[in-house]
C-alpha cells in the first residue's frame, strides 16, 4: 500500500481547492423567473446558475439576471448571450442600471453613464431603440466610438446605414443622403410614430426608420421625435 504523506495531503488538497475555485470563478448569477425559460438552449423552471457566455432565452415569462455587475430584466420572447461585464442582444428587450453593465446589440454598445443611469434597449433585427429611464445612456460604436448620449426621458432609433453612398461622398452629401433616407422612411409610414413602453404608466414616442437592404454598415441614422408625449 502506498504511503500517505502529509505532502501528499497537501497536493491533494490544493488540486481541489483549485478545481473549485476555478468552478466557482465561471460562475456569473443566478437567473429567475416565474415561468419556465431555456439557458443553454435546455428548459429550466425557476432559477439557474449562469455561466460566462451562457445563452438565456425567454418564452412567455419574464426573467430576471442577478449579477455582480448588475441586475438585468430580460422581457418576453428575449434572447441574449450574458457574460459577467455584458449582454450580447440577439433579439427582444432587456433593462439595467448602472455604469458597469452594458449591452452589446448588433453594431451598437450601449452603457449607462453613472450608477443612476437605467437604460433599456429593444433590438428587432438590425434596428435598435436606446431609452433612458434615469440618467444619461451613452451609444457607442462597435469599436467604442461615442455616437450619442440620450438624456433622461428620451428614446432613439437606430439602424445601420443603407449601403448606396458613392465612394466620392464628400460629408456634405452622405448627411444629405441620411436626411433623404430618413424623410422616405417618415413618407412611407405616413409620418406615424411608435411607442416604446419605458413603464407601465409613461412612453416615449420615437420615429421609427426605415432598415434599408446592403451588409455591412458605414454609420448610423438616428431619428427622434422631439415632443416626448406621455400617455
Amino acid at each position: 500500500m502506498k504511503k500517505v504523506t502529509v505532502r501528499n495531503i497537501l497536493v491533494m488538497y490544493i488540486s481541489f481547492a483549485m478545481v473549485h475555485a476555478l468552478a466557482a470563478s465561471a460562475t456569473i448569477g443566478i437567473a429567475t423567473a416565474k415561468g419556465n425559460f431555456r439557458v443553454d438552449d435546455s428548459y429550466v423552471a425557476g432559477n439557474a446558475t449562469l455561466f460566462e457566455g451562457a445563452a438565456v432565452e425567454t418564452d412567455t415569462s419574464t426573467s430576471e439576471l442577478n449579477l455582480s455587475k448588475a441586475k438585468v430584466v430580460m422581457a418576453t420572447e428575449t434572447r441574449g448571450h450574458v457574460y459577467q461585464d455584458r449582454l450580447i442582444l440577439d433579439r427582444g428587450k432587456v433593462q439595467w442600471g448602472g455604469s458597469t453593465y452594458r449591452t452589446v446589440a448588433g453594431e451598437f454598445q450601449i452603457v449607462g453613464l453613472d450608477s443612476v443611469s437605467k437604460a433599456i434597449v429593444v433590438r428587432k433585427g438590425d434596428a435598435i431603440q436606446v431609452a433612458s429611464l434615469n440618467g444619461t445612456v451613452n451609444v457607442l460604436s462597435a469599436t467604442g466610438e461615442m455616437l450619442m448620449a440620450v438624456g433622461a426621458g428620451s428614446a432613439y432609433d437606430f439602424t445601420p446605414e443603407p449601403q448606396g453612398a458613392t465612394p466620392g461622398d464628400t460629408d456634405k452629401d452622405k448627411e444629405k443622403k441620411k436626411k433623404d433616407r430618413a424623410a422616405a422612411a417618415a413618407a412611407a409610414t405616413g409620418g406615424k410614430t411608435a411607442a416604446v413602453v419605458l413603464t407601465t404608466t409613461a412612453k416615449v414616442l420615437i420615429t421609427v426608420a426605415a432598415i434599408g437592404a446592403g451588409g455591412a454598415a458605414a454609420g448610423v441614422i438616428a431619428t427622434r421625435d422631439t415632443s416626448s408625449n406621455s400617455r
